[in-house]
């Protein structure tokens, strides 16, 4: 289980890094 919260993070770094606030993670919290 812990391998879909590294992908959750992985795609909230990208969030980060690109700010691309299209990205439904995005809002996600």
């Amino acid at each position: 289980m812990s391998h879909g919260v590294e992908l959750t993070l992985a795609i909230l770094r990208e969030c980060q890094e690109f700010e691309d606030t299209s990205l439904p993670a995005c809002y996600e919290e």
